[in-house]
């Protein structure tokens, strides 16, 4: 599949009615929440793996 950034972003943001970016935070908040509920490992823990990392989460969680 060759797309331009700027087709894909328009395009991806007409589907899904927000930008690629904010989904992508939007799932790595996702999954830090299921981490912290289901693993017995301490919130810095889940913070430094790579899929969560804590400043997004905390950007779009507004902590």
């Amino acid at each position: 599949m060759n797309l331009s950034y700027s087709y894909f972003s328009k395009y991806f943001k007409r589907v899904m009615g927000l930008s690629f970016i904010e989904y992508v935070s939007i799932r790595r908040i996702k999954q830090a929440e299921r981490l912290l509920l289901t693993m017995d490992g301490s919130i810095a823990t889940i913070a430094e793996q790579p899929p969560t990392r804590a400043t997004a989460i905390g950007k779009e969680s507004g902590w």
